[in-house]
């Protein structure tokens, strides 16, 4: 990978990055070995308030058939299940990085609009492709920027910058990253990734979403969401979209299916509907 070496080393020098809270990590990590019981993860959850909360609110949700009557964690754990539950934890996760000064404005923004479509389209790809992954679809389509959310928190305005100079000369964000710093934001965000001992699963789909042929571990999240990170821009900008900064490698078109107008039709229209029911949810919360 390039530049790995060095963002290692830079990282153990940034003054500010996104934050992990102990509870909501070891959930993360719990619910990614197999060998994690119910009770084990209950009791993570229950150290973390706002975790809780959202534990019970979606298990109580009219979605699982038994509104108001899921009163424990653990009923709950087991009611959602080990995927539901690192996906409330990401969402947790993601929005307490989202939530400081240096990502309230266009950027902060945009990267929430663009995290959260993302792990939607991965999620509705694996609909198709593999459905007993949905979930793990969706929770590593959350989580994939995680080095841009780094560099956007330590770095502020001169990675803002760096990021408005590729959009002007029309190349990739890693390509303009890796002239301005020396490393991109997939080798910082591994490198924070398994600082954090993140399942491989995310590792992987955080170091390598752009070039999937690198994956070391599960390759078929990577592809997912590489696929996902391509349609969202080509989707968010319509006829100003450029394939040269978003390529998608042409054994993944072909093997989502990609160049198929009905389908990419068809996968638009359901993800935008997911996301807005999935954000009135939200804002109901």
């Amino acid at each position: 990978m390039v530049g790995y070496e060095k963002a290692e080393k830079v990282l153990e020098t940034l003054q500010r990055l996104p934050a992990m809270s102990a509870p909501v990590l070891k959930v993360i990590q719990l619910a990614g070995d197999p060998d994690a019981s119910a009770e084990e993860l209950a009791d993570s959850i229950r150290s973390e308030p706002t975790l809780t909360a959202d534990v019970l609110r979606v298990a109580n949700s009219a979605y699982y058939g038994v509104p108001g009557q899921v009163t424990t964690v653990r009923t709950g754990v087991i009611l959602l299940g080990m995927a539901t539950i690192r996906s409330l934890a990401m969402m947790a996760a993601a929005h307490t990085w989202l939530d400081q000064p240096e990502l309230h404005g266009r950027r902060g923004r945009e990267l929430w609009d663009h995290l959260l479509t993302t792990a939607l389209y991965a999620s509705e790809l694996a609909r198709r492709y593999a459905p007993a992954f949905q979930e793990e679809a969706f929770c590593c389509g959350l989580l994939h920027d995680l080095g841009k959310i780094a560099l956007l928190t330590a770095l502020g305005k001169q990675y803002d910058n760096t990021l408005a100079a590729a959009a002007q000369r029309r190349m990739p964000d890693v390509a303009a990253e890796r002239m301005a710093f020396g490393f991109d934001h997939e080798a910082i965000g591994l490198a924070l990734a398994r600082k954090w001992k993140l399942p491989e699963m995310l590792c992987d789909v955080i170091g390598f979403h752009h070039d999937p042929r690198h994956a070391e571990h599960k390759r078929d999240f990577v592809e997912f969401v590489h696929a996902a990170d391509h349609l969202y821009w080509k989707q968010a900008l319509g006829e100003n979209f450029a394939p040269e900064r978003w390529p998608v490698e042409e054994e993944v078109a072909f093997k989502f299916e990609l160049n198929d107008p009905t389908w990419l039709q068809y996968l638009g229209e359901a993800v935008e509907k997911t996301k807005k029911e999935f954000l009135s949810a939200l804002m109901a919360a």
